[in-house]
């Protein structure tokens, strides 16, 4: 053995990086396959969209409201263990 890889390590990885190079070649083609192809596509992803920016827009008012309530029961605690 002078270190060189065999024969059937040899196949492994010829057949592994055909299979990285389709998948990267699929991955393409899926990718160019995005694009709006009429009308009725192009208004639905216009839609959805929007929906990601409400969706957005909730969240982000969803972790203003619960730092709020976070605030006010630490505030009741703190309150609470002075006496107050």
């Amino acid at each position: 053995m002078t270190g060189e890889p065999s024969s059937g390590a040899e196949r492994l990885k010829r057949a592994v990086d055909g299979l990285v190079a389709a998948r990267r070649e699929a991955g393409n083609e899926a990718r160019q396959k995005l694009e709006p192809c009429c009308p009725f596509d192009a208004y639905l992803e216009e839609r959805i969209k929007k929906l990601e920016d409400e969706v957005k827009e909730a969240r982000g008012r969803n972790s203003s409201l619960l730092m709020l309530v976070a605030g006010v029961v630490v505030t009741q605690i703190i309150l609470r263990v002075m006496g107050v």
